[in-house]
Parts: structure tokens; C-alpha cells; sequence
């Protein structure tokens, strides 16, 4: 099988500071790429003391919004003619975001994570 093609953007603006988690592109199955969310969120919020998190998927990438819908990131807004990976394209991305005390409530609801 090849591997499930999604990518999930995170990064984190804390006041001022903006910080790149993680770019994921490629994973075997839909279970290891929410597993793999799941860390990366927890870390920014635990570790790295993050207050929120952004997150951000192209248009038509319904396994990227997927994932981030059941990592509870919340629908923001969509930013138009976005260049992606390939030269020249440009394409919508609809950016989520989730915040540490909605992470918390969530986590709370969702004891498997």
C-alpha cells in the first residue's frame, strides 16, 4: 500500500513569536498521522508552554482536514492563491487553530489521547 498522502502544517503564534513544529507528508495509514498530531500538539502545549497552535490544509485535502477536525482544531479562515509545493501553483488553504484551554477540555474528553 502506498502511503496515505496528507499534509499537515502546525505552527504556533504566541504573541510575537511564531515557531514551526512540523511539516507531515507522508504516512503508511490515517491512525499514524493522527497519533503523530496528537504528539506534536501535545508537545507544543506541554512542553513548549505554546497558547495556540495553527494548522492549515489545501483545498480538496479531506484527510488532512480530517485529522485535524478530530485533533480538535477548529475551522478559521481560508486564505486564497497560496503557492504550494508545486512551482507556480497557487491554491486555497483553509487554516484551523486550536488553543491550549480548548486542547485541555478536549484531552479531558478524549482520555485515549
Amino acid at each position: 500500500m502506498a502511503g496515505l498522502k496528507t499534509t499537515v502544517l502546525l505552527s504556533a503564534k504566541d504573541g510575537e513569536r511564531i515557531e514551526r513544529l512540523v511539516r507531515i507528508r507522508t504516512m503508511p495509514s490515517p491512525a499514524l498521522m493522527l497519533e503523530a498530531v496528537h504528539e506534536l500538539v501535545r508537545h507544543g502545549f506541554a512542553n513548549l508552554g505554546l497558547a495556540r497552535i495553527w494548522c492549515g490544509y489545501f483545498d480538496g485535502n479531506i484527510g488532512s482536514k480530517r485529522v485535524q477536525e478530530k485533533c480538535g482544531f477548529r475551522y478559521r479562515h481560508t486564505a486564497k492563491d497560496v503557492p504550494c509545493a508545486i512551482e507556480g501553483l497557487l491554491r486555497d488553504e483553509h487554516v484551523s487553530c486550536l488553543g491550549r484551554e480548548e486542547w485541555e477540555g478536549w484531552r479531558w474528553a478524549n482520555p485515549a489521547f
